[in-house]
């Protein structure tokens, strides 16, 4: 992680100095080689503004953590506005800035609409990527969250004796959870903790069953039973609302 953060702050510290080195060399060359001085500066600017751009999104790419970065084609996005805004702006330098006599004004506004489109762009892009990995990120741990319930109706199954047709509930109940919907809906939230609460109240009474005498075995079952379809009813009913707020596109 050091060696890491070390890249990070070394590819900032390098690259902003080479911007200004960058700003100065077209100055002192372009005031040497006999080229309009205000034009110079322009140029010497839009080539400064591409290596910022390439040094921030390089600096980005190293500080990227898992759960807090845009999906992968919002990046190669990113990468190709830069690519394309450093171009553009490479040819206007050559084309504008010294080979054609065109007026620092003109030359002035050319190189500033290119570098606001391209940002404007970028930002764009950066909000719509923030957005979508937020979204992803939710979905990520939405699937956790079925998994994490998924194993653990699972593990009653090994972990505590029934009889046959207790496992055969708590199977029929393991696959309603793996084929119900993972992406839930704030309004059901409190359905969701209810149905855990259900699972952590149904392993209470595997457990007392499994301690308990031959007598009270049977009725301990029976009850966890009724557990059972209580969980199945409620993830029914669970289903059911998130299919109708879908519908209903809330």
């Amino acid at each position: 992680m050091n060696g890491k953060r070390t890249i990070q702050l070394g590819v900032l510290f390098a690259g902003m100095p080479l911007a200004i080195i960058t700003l100065l060399s077209f100055v002192l060359l372009g005031s040497g080689g006999g080229h309009r001085l205000p034009h110079v500066w322009v140029s010497g600017m839009a080539a400064a503004s591409a290596e910022i751009m390439v040094v921030l999104y390089i600096f980005k790419t190293l500080n990227l953590r898992n759960g807090n970065s845009a999906p992968v084609p919002f990046r190669i996005a990113t990468a190709t506005v830069i690519g394309i805004y450093a171009i553009t702006a490479g040819a206007e330098i050559v084309l504008f800035g010294y080979l054609m006599k065109i007026t620092f004004t003109a030359y002035l506004v050319m190189q500033l609409a290119t570098f606001l489109i391209a940002v404007c762009i970028l930002g764009l892009i950066a909000l719509a990527g923030k957005y979508a990995g937020a979204h992803e990120s939710k979905e990520s741990a939405l699937l956790a969250d079925r998994k994490e319930t998924l194993s653990w109706v699972s593990s009653l199954r090994h972990t505590y004796p029934m009889n046959d047709r207790l496992d055969r509930l708590i199977l029929e109940l393991e696959e309603g959870i793996r084929y119900s919907d993972p992406i839930t809906h704030s309004s059901l939230s409190a359905v969701e903790d209810l149905i855990r609460q259900k699972i952590s109240l149904l392993e209470d009474q595997l457990r007392l069953a499994a301690a308990a005498g031959e007598k009270e075995k049977d009725a301990l079952a029976e009850e966890a039973v009724s557990i059972v379809l209580d969980i199945q009813e409620t993830l029914m009913e669970r289903n059911m609302q998130l299919k109708h707020l879908k519908a209903g596109g809330n």
